[in-house]
C-alpha cells in the first residue's frame, strides 16, 4: 500500500517510525518559500500532525526509550522527550552541532555525521563530546549495529567507531 502526504513543495529529509507506531517525518519546502516542519504521519488512516519548525530538519532519531534528538541547518542537536500541543519539539537540552546530515542514538550515546565531514560522539550521561572526524568531505550515511557505528559520505570511505574511538 502507498500513501502519501506533503504540507507543500519540496522534499522529505528524513522519516523514523516513533515508538507509538507513527511517522515523525520532517518536510523541507524547498520551492516558492521556506517553510520547514516536522510532520506526524498515521500509516493507518494516512493522517498528519504538522509542526511549523524555525529551520531545517534533515535528521530524526528516536532512542529505545522515546528520546527524540533532531537537527539540521541549526547551530544544534536538539534532544528530548515530545511534549504536547505547539510545544511540543521545544527541547530545552543542546548539543552544538552544525549542519547535521545523519543522527543515531547507540547505547548511552548518540551519534551525529555533519556536511561539513564531522563525525562526533556525545555520551548523553555528561554530554562528553568526542570528536572521530574533524571535517573534510560531506558525510551522508551512518548506522549502527550492535557496539560499532559506520559513518560513510563523499570520500568514498566508511568509517568505523567503537565505544567512542575510531575502530583502527
Amino acid at each position: 500500500e502507498r500513501w502519501s502526504f506533503s504540507s507543500g513543495p519540496g522534499c522529505y529529509q528524513d522519516v523514523v517510525f516513533r515508538p507509538d507506531g507513527r511517522v515523525l517525518a520532517s518536510h523541507v519546502t524547498s520551492s516558492g518559500g521556506d517553510k520547514n516542519t516536522l510532520e506526524i504521519l498515521d500509516p493507518q488512516t494516512g493522517e498528519a500532525e504538522v509542526f511549523d519548525m524555525k529551520f531545517s530538519v534533515w535528521s530524526l532519531a528516536y532512542a529505545e526509550d522515546g528520546t527524540l534528538a533532531y537537527a539540521g541547518d541549526s547551530k544544534w542537536i536538539w534532544v528530548g522527550q515530545e511534549g504536547e500541543g505547539a510545544k511540543r519539539f521545544a527541547f530545552t537540552r543542546k548539543l552544538a552541532q552544525t549542519q547535521v546530515t545523519r543522527l543515531e542514538f547507540q547505547g548511552g550515546g548518540l551519534y551525529a555525521t555533519t556536511q561539513g565531514g564531522a563525525f562526533t560522539r556525545w555520551d548523553l550521561g555528561d554530554d562528553t563530546e568526542s570528536t572521530l572526524i574533524e571535517g573534510g568531505a560531506s558525510i551522508w550515511a551512518l548506522a549502527c549495529h550492535g557496539d560499532r557505528a559506520f559513518a560513510a559520505g563523499k570520500s568514498g570511505a566508511v568509517t568505523v567507531a567503537q565505544d567512542g574511538a575510531l575502530v583502527p
